[in-house]
């Protein structure tokens, strides 16, 4: 059974107290009680794996205090025996509802995934708002596991970081990543809902069959720069947009297909009819 537990350091001594207390919800902390120094708790947070995945938030921070287009949660992080690869990952909640999420899945460094053991090394999670967007409504810390292992975070920290830049190597940056999967979307988008309109009005076949054409080229063209950005080791934020580009770009016009054939044979047939 996985277990969740918070351990009161000691500051002067730098020791546990006493044994760890079993908490089942995870540390809430309002964003003004939050000092200049950005310290969000002096406490270990301690989490224990179970037989199948889970994911245990840690900390929460409502009405955080961001300044500027980067903020970042940081800290140190230990583990041992953790089955396949696990992560730390922090959710930010907006305003408006929109959800994002930041992962710790990198090979190694401060964003490596959590694998086998390690002793206590430092972590960070930044994202990088585009210019005019709201402050978070609320910050999310939540410790992910595909499996038993042993993990031990402490030392946390909200601050402002720099500008998140690409990966050496990298055909585009987190923030292109963004731009892009949001603009192959739309089209996507706005592809399917045309073509449903001219199904709807019965007219311009030709047309509505060029757009299913169009969208089978651009999820093929997705999944096979999908393919060999992972091949090639590019970053998630590569391949995932274009993955996603591929998936939905190639099953859209599949499903679609069938619907576009039955609208457009109605007319043929009652012109045979009359």
């Amino acid at each position: 059974m996985r277990t969740f537990r918070l351990i009161s350091l000691l500051v002067g001594f730098g020791v546990c107290a006493g044994s760890a207390a079993v908490a089942d919800e995870a540390l809430q902390i309002a964003g003004n009680e939050v000092g200049r120094d950005g310290i969000l708790t002096r406490r270990f947070a301690e989490v224990v794996g179970d037989t199948g995945p889970t994911t245990t938030p840690i900390l929460v921070v409502d009405r955080p205090h961001v300044d500027g287009l980067v903020y970042q949660i940081t800290g140190t992080v230990e583990y041992s025996d953790v089955q396949g690869d696990g992560y730390l990952e922090m959710w930010s909640i907006f305003p408006d509802g929109e959800e994002f999420f930041t992962r710790t899945l990198d090979p190694t460094g401060t964003m490596g995934k959590l694998s086998g053991s390690s002793g206590a090394r430092s972590f960070t999670l930044p994202i990088q708002l585009v210019a005019g967007a709201p402050a978070p409504r609320q910050l999310v810390l939540n410790v992910v596991l595909p499996g038993s292992g042993h993990v031990t975070v402490g030392d946390l920290r909200l601050s402002a970081g720099s500008a998140i830049a690409a990966v050496p190597g990298a055909w585009w940056s987190s923030k292109a990543a963004g731009t892009i999967g949001g603009a192959g979307g739309s089209a996507i988008g706005i592809a399917g809902a045309s073509i449903g309109v001219l199904c709807a009005l019965g007219r311009y076949q030709r047309l509505a069959e060029a757009l299913l054409m169009v969208l089978l080229g651009l999820g093929g063209v997705g999944l096979i720069a999908g393919g060999a950005a992972i091949a090639l080791g590019q970053p998630r934020e590569v391949w995932l947009p274009l993955l996603l580009i591929g998936i939905l770009g190639a099953a859209l016009p599949i499903a679609l297909q069938k619907e576009v054939r039955r609208r457009f044979a109605r007319p043929a047939h009652s012109r045979l009819r009359a």
